[in-house]
């Protein structure tokens, strides 16, 4: 049975949240509620995110902390969802706690922002059932400016061993990375941890992997062996290890399964 593929939408933030907001994407169901059941597989993610969901019959609105693997999500009812995608340090500017505790898990934002959350909540649900998503991503970027710009400057050494590490695609030696910033391997990792919720090894690797999923949807790869030796890796073993502890199967049935999501 194939699994029903929702309509995406991206969205980019105002000036003020730019710093921690990455974008906002907007997935659109069928009107009722999806219908099948076929178990929906996301993958392992560096970032994390706010999460409001539409299903036919009540609404929710979540923090979802990064993934460390992939995880397999029922998606039956749902009618809309709108999504905050934050930069891999971003989150830390909401929560109260290090990142690290959220690490493939979820709570209910009221748990984190207080009472004001219901408001939000119940804003979201009647506008997002009237159709307006427009004014639902306006909800959200002001409740987003009132919590995450009051908070502490965002730490230049996250912010910059994130971004290397993203734009190499995973292809760094996070030892080097440390000498570079001028601090230790140990520090980095416990700051790492702390602000983006991940190891920088744990980081490094689902950005290969998803740089590979990427590659493949986009039709850059002739082959398994040639993609892992462009992608960094010793060999094409390498990699098929990398996915089955990320994805826990190998390249070939990950990517030809019609039940997962696409790399934005």
């Amino acid at each position: 049975m194939s699994a029903e593929q929702p309509i995406t939408q991206i969205y980019y933030p105002g000036i003020s949240l730019q710093p921690w907001v990455e974008s906002y994407i907007i997935l659109k169901h069928r009107p009722g509620g999806v219908q099948d059941v076929v178990p929906w597989t996301i993958m392992p993610d560096c970032t994390g995110y706010l999460i409001f969901h539409l299903l036919t019959g009540y609404s929710r609105l979540s923090v979802v902390g990064p993934r460390s693997v992939f995880k397999n999500i029922n998606r039956k009812d749902r009618i809309l969802t709108l999504i905050v995608r934050f930069k891999p340090w971003g989150m830390s500017g909401l929560l109260p706690f290090p990142v690290s505790e959220l690490k493939d898990y979820s709570v209910p934002l009221c748990s984190i922002t207080g009472s004001d959350t219901f408001i939000l909540k119940d804003k979201l649900e009647e506008l997002a059932r009237n159709g307006d998503t427009d004014q639902c991503l306006s909800e959200i970027e002001n409740f987003l400016i009132g919590h995450l710009t009051r908070k502490e400057r965002i730490n230049q050494t996250i912010e910059y061993v994130s971004k290397r590490i993203d734009k190499k695609h995973g292809r760094v030696s996070i030892k080097k990375i440390a000498e570079d910033a001028g601090i230790s391997d140990r520090y980095l990792r416990k700051a790492f941890s702390s602000r983006v919720g991940l190891s920088p090894k744990r980081f490094s690797m689902i950005a290969r992997v998803t740089y590979v999923v990427k590659q493949v949807d986009e039709g850059r790869a002739k082959n398994w062996a040639e993609l892992a030796l462009n992608t960094g890796y010793f060999d094409q073993s390498h990699l098929i290890e990398d996915f089955n502890i990320l994805l826990g199967e190998s390249p070939e049935v990950f990517i030809n399964r019609s039940n997962r999501e696409e790399v934005i």
